[in-house]
């Protein structure tokens, strides 16, 4: 069983490796997934449940909402294998201090492959640990992987899993083991030629550096919440004006739509009355259609955003709206 953590005592390029993998995911809530052996060989295993998300990069789904649309990217984030990272520590010296697996799931197939892992030993060096290919979760870690990743409702004391006061980090893993889990324990000492201050240094830049990727991540994925929200609004603005096109009674009206606002009401007049709805406003016209009488109106309500016009709807009698003598379309 191997899988595991960050420490603070790696090389600064794989600290910050691995940290790249784990910069997408936000801290959520700290679990105790798996316990192994007796004092002085004890071993357990870490998740978090924030970092329990869809196998899609962010490319990929920046591509599916772009060509498809976002229920496209919410049934391929649905579909997908969970990613899930575990956290490893052990107690023995001659074991390695922690370890960090990476793991895929797919949660429909009930099997589970190993992506990357690395494990950090106490003299200060680390060595990757092998790939393994998509597999049944045997009995043990892995089959307590799959339970924690696709079934939350297991995440409990009856499936040997313990929730943890606070989410438990890259960095602080190991000495939480030895202050909440281990206090009996006798820790193992470090053998690394490097002095303490070194250490120390190098901890503080490998916060610093996991900070600003954290902040970074946080940034694209707002980024990718609002191109969701744009590529609904414009769907949702797309088949708006389909339906208005096919139902419109005076298609002139279309050369409107995107118009600045000072062509429309130097053509139109002022408009009848204003009515302001969240960031834009609707401008009401009421025209006499044919013939001029009272109940032979057409009433037309521009919507404008930004200075230009958005939309219209129409009200009143379709054919007073066809008949109805309309200010010439705007010449752009």
């Amino acid at each position: 069983m191997e899988s595991g953590t960050f420490c603070p005592r790696l090389p600064w390029a794989a600290a910050l490796a691995l940290a790249l993998i784990a910069a997408p995911t936000l801290a959520g809530e700290g679990y105790v997934i798996h316990r192994e052996g007796a004092k002085p060989k004890r071993s357990l295993i870490y998740a978090d449940a924030g970092s329990v998300e869809p196998a899609l990069t962010l490319e990929e789904q920046t591509q599916l909402l772009f060509e498809r649309g976002p229920d496209a990217v919410e049934a391929a984030r649905a579909a997908a294998p969970r990613a899930l990272q575990l956290i490893e520590v052990r107690e023995h010296r001659d074991a390695p201090d922690k370890l960090i697996h990476e793991l895929q799931i797919d949660c429909a197939a009930g099997r589970v492959r190993v992506i990357a892992g690395e494990a950090h030993l106490r003299n200060d060096t680390r060595r990757p640990l092998p790939a393994r290919d998509w597999a049944p979760a045997s009995a043990g870690w892995l089959q307590q992987a799959q339970r924690f990743a696709c079934e939350p409702a297991a995440r409990d004391a009856a499936h040997g899993m313990q929730v943890l006061s606070q989410p438990i980090g890259l960095l602080d893993a190991v000495d939480r083991t030895w202050a909440e889990q281990w206090p009996d324990g006798r820790r193992p000492p470090y053998t690394g030629d490097r002095s303490e201050a070194a250490v120390q240094a190098q901890e503080q830049k490998i916060d610093q550096a996991i900070s600003q990727l954290s902040s970074s991540m946080e940034q694209l994925r707002s980024n990718l919440q609002a191109q969701e929200r744009d590529a609904s609004e414009q769907a949702a603005q797309a088949a708006r004006q389909a339906e208005r096109r096919a139902q419109t009674p005076a298609p002139a009206l279309e050369q409107w739509i995107e118009a600045p606002v000072q062509l429309l009401v130097g053509t139109w007049g002022e408009p009848k009355a204003y009515r302001d709805e969240a960031d834009a406003r609707w401008l009401d016209y009421v025209i006499a259609a044919d013939g001029g009488a009272s109940s032979a109106r057409c009433s037309v309500h521009f919507l404008v955003r930004d200075g230009r016009v958005r939309d219209y709807q129409t009200g009143g009698s379709s054919a007073h709206c066809r008949q109805a003598q309309l200010p010439p379309g705007p010449s752009l």
